[in-house]
């Protein structure tokens, strides 16, 4: 297949204006080619259609996984956003075309024993303390710290909530009477999170020592 001078003049404009690494340039140059050698038309990429990229993703599919198709579309997209750029042509055939879908990875969850790890005081390091500053000195907070941290671990893994909402919490949004919390979530819904009673104690410890 005869190289476009397109390919080549957006190679220069990856180089150039981009910056892109050599090794990133050749895959965008590698996929353009691909295309345009998949829908066979001498390649001229001002005559690729919508109808043939559509049908280069869909031999692409039994060759290379969901997140080197879109890649690979990315790079074709960029290749005809330059081109339109550069008024080389009227009609981006990628316009319309939808990014393969990404298969979702569950998060992997800790196992019991981790988290009994996690939840437990460790021993202090040999050799200089945990509770010692920079310079030597002993720290006094370090055991208010300790006591937050724990409470912090026991609301995370005793209520479920996300991080993003456990940093928001106000003391006006504890209830341990009720053995509650109010919790604002996705589109500022607010909703109470029951707290299990290894949460409660430990908020209770740190909410006490914190008014210290």
């Amino acid at each position: 297949m005869t190289d476009s001078p397109w390919v080549r003049e957006f190679d220069v404009h990856l180089r150039a204006e981009r910056n892109l690494s050599p090794h990133t340039r050749r895959a965008y140059q590698s996929d353009v080619r691909q295309l345009l050698g998949f829908a066979g038309l001498s390649a001229k990429p001002e005559r690729v259609t919508v109808r043939e990229v559509k049908g280069w993703l869909v031999q692409l599919r039994g060759r290379v996984g969901p997140s080197t198709q879109a890649r690979k579309l990315a790079s074709v997209r960029a290749f005809y956003t330059y081109l339109i750029r550069e008024g080389r042509v009227a009609v981006d055939p990628t316009a319309g075309v939808s990014s393969p879908k990404q298969p979702r990875k569950l998060p992997r969850p800790l196992s019991v024993d981790d988290c009994d790890v996690l939840m437990e005081p460790g021993p202090a390091p040999k050799g200089a303390g945990s509770r010692a500053s920079a310079s030597g000195v002993e720290d006094p907070l370090a055991p208010l710290r300790a006591l937050r941290d724990r409470a912090l671990v026991e609301l995370l893994y005793g209520t479920g909530i996300r991080v993003g909402e456990l940093v928001s919490l106000d003391v006006r949004d504890i209830d341990l009477r009720r053995g509650e919390i109010r919790v604002l979530g996705k589109g500022r819904k607010e909703r109470a999170v029951p707290l299990p009673e290894i949460a409660r104690e430990a908020l209770t410890g740190w909410l006490e020592a914190r008014k210290r």
